[in-house]
């Protein structure tokens, strides 16, 4: 589901101001045009060339003109395989105070600034979160469609009709309804109207925790768009099976006399000529041919309704049929997704979306069965971690080595196991339950090198002889420590962990070639780093 951006002036303005600079000077200085929390971590980026070397960086209050801070900037070296280009951080993470501010830096060519940008408290929250929830009110299906909906035949089934009303259109000028798309593609899958649901409703959670009655209203109309979908995902599910997949709007007219049940065996592809299509569809064959599979939101649909069922409040149906939908989909999914997906082989896609339908359904029913479900998705999902030659720690899409990349949802894999660690089982007294501790650290502590040096190492390899050689008493390491350490392989940066334990089994190994580095404003994203 594409959304328009939200702050789409503030980002003319910063392309205008990047344009300017290319004309007069090598150097440019990227930040984060929604701004950055006051308490969090704050990073820019410089980017120029090897001859510019910046040494510092100034930040400037751009209501006085006036430089409150000077740094030094720190060297990122170039990003693998791309033309040209040497990179830069500047770290005003110690800056605390509210304000309009910049970033500036000096070279023998020339000078260069940032477009303006705003320290705050909560800042996602007071500047995106109210456009993001009004923007997909505004995309509900009504009128003409939603009417429509409410009568369409299901394919290869003779005089039956469903009601699949509600839900999102896709984006603007496109009036279909998806909870996924691009099935022939095997990798690309995005997830959309489900992770959408589990999106505003697990935003709602995580605003309600804080307790804060400057949210109320957020809370509010969080509550109301993730339950309107949730009803959608109901209707969406076919008796006895998964979900239909997708609703079309097809013909250059959009009408809603030709609204139905599309088949989910199309992929989009690049025109060769005017007269082609940028479409190509397959034909939809066999009985499980309108069905979604675990990576063709099947997956997120489980898990948006498990949590819905975990709400204070009901949309039009009961907490007990939204539990109910979620748990009856993934049991057939759970025998049948292979007969579902497009080449009859699961991947990275299918391991963490079912992770995300088996976390859910547990922690809304605490039925151990899905507990062990979520366990050995999470043991397949971690397993994909892998290092190829001198390519290190990276996600394999497949059983081979190809690389795992994703247009939209490249975060997901992560997400679900952070999602998954809250009901990880532990074994052994030695090692605490994952919990936030650290979360209790300050980030700068996390984000500098460890005494030894290096990342956090998996028990259990080669090459890993530090952690090989530990007392006999750690050799059965936990599910949870496990957990911690691949997820530290897997993101490179220790300030991700925040919500992750440092538990007995994640010990450090010298290594003192790639230091943790972490791009963030609230919660850390994996830095670029480059191949060893």
């Amino acid at each position: 589901m594409k959304a328009t951006h939200v702050l789409s002036t503030v980002f003319a303005v910063c392309l205008s101001m990047i344009y300017a600079q290319s004309a007069f000077s090598q150097i440019r200085v990227l930040i984060d045009q929604v701004g950055y929390e006051s308490t969090a971590a704050k990073q820019a980026i410089v980017a120029g060339t090897a001859q510019d070397r910046p040494g510092r960086f100034e930040l400037v209050d751009t209501d006085t003109a006036k430089t409150v801070y000077v740094g030094d900037l720190r060297p990122a070296g170039q990003v693998f395989d791309w033309k040209d280009g040497t990179f830069w951080i500047a770290d005003f993470s110690v800056w605390r105070q509210p304000g309009h501010y910049a970033i500036r830096v000096r070279t023998a060519t020339g000078e260069a600034q940032s477009c303006s940008f705003e320290i705050q408290d909560n800042i996602l929250e007071r500047d995106t979160l109210s456009n993001v929830i009004f923007y997909f009110k505004g995309q509900r299906s009504s009128g003409p469609f939603d009417l429509a909906d409410r009568h369409l035949a299901v394919p290869g089934s003779q005089g039956t009709f469903v009601d699949v009303h509600g839900g999102w259109y896709d984006a603007t000028g496109d009036y279909g309804i998806h909870l996924s798309h691009q099935n022939p593609t095997s990798y690309f899958n995005p997830q959309q109207a489900p992770l959408v649901v589990w999106s505003l409703l697990s935003s709602y959670n995580a605003l309600k925790s804080r307790q804060n009655d400057n949210f109320s209203e957020y809370e509010r109309r969080l509550l109301d768009e993730g339950l309107f979908g949730a009803d959608f995902l109901v209707r969406m599910k076919r008796p006895d099976g998964s979900f239909f997949e997708t609703i079309s709007a097809p013909g250059p007219g959009k009408l809603a006399k030709d609204r139905e049940i599309g088949n989910p065996n199309w992929r989009t592809r690049i025109k060769t000529s005017a007269s082609e299509s940028t479409e190509s569809i397959v034909q939809a064959e066999g009985p499980h041919a309108y069905e979604a599979s675990f990576r063709a939101g099947g997956g997120m649909a489980i898990a948006a309704l498990a949590l819905a069922s975990t709400m204070p409040e009901e949309g039009e149906f009961l907490r007990a049929v939204y539990l109910n939908t979620a748990e009856e989909a993934f049991q057939f999914l759970d025998h049948h997704n292979r007969e579902l997906v497009n080449d009859g082989i699961e991947n990275i896609l299918d391991d963490y979306c079912a992770l995300m339908a088996a976390t859910e359904l547990y922690k809304a029913s605490h039925e151990e069965t899905y507990r062990t479900a979520a366990m050995r998705r999470a043991q397949s999902l971690m397993a994909r971690l892998t290092t190829t030659g001198t390519w290190r720690d990276y996600w394999r899409a497949d059983a081979g080595t190809r690389p795992y990349f994703h247009p939209s949802d490249a975060g997901l894999p992560v997400v679900s196991l952070l999602n998954y660690a809250a009901i990880a089982a532990t074994r052994g007294n030695w090692c605490a339950p994952v919990k936030a501790n650290c979360a209790r650290r300050s980030f700068s502590r996390m984000t500098q090198r460890p005494r030894r040096g290096g990342r956090a190492r998996m028990p259990g390899s080669p090459r890993w002889p530090l952690l090989r050689a530990l007392p006999p008493r750690y050799s059965q390491i936990s599910h949870s420590s496990r957990l911690s350490c691949e997820l530290m392989r897997g993101t490179s940066c220790i300030g991700f962990l925040a919500a992750i334990p440092s538990t007995p089994a994640c010990w450090w190994e010298a290594d003192t070639t790639v230091p943790p580095i972490c791009f963030s404003s609230r919660i850390s994203t994996p830095a670029h780093r480059e191949p060893s």
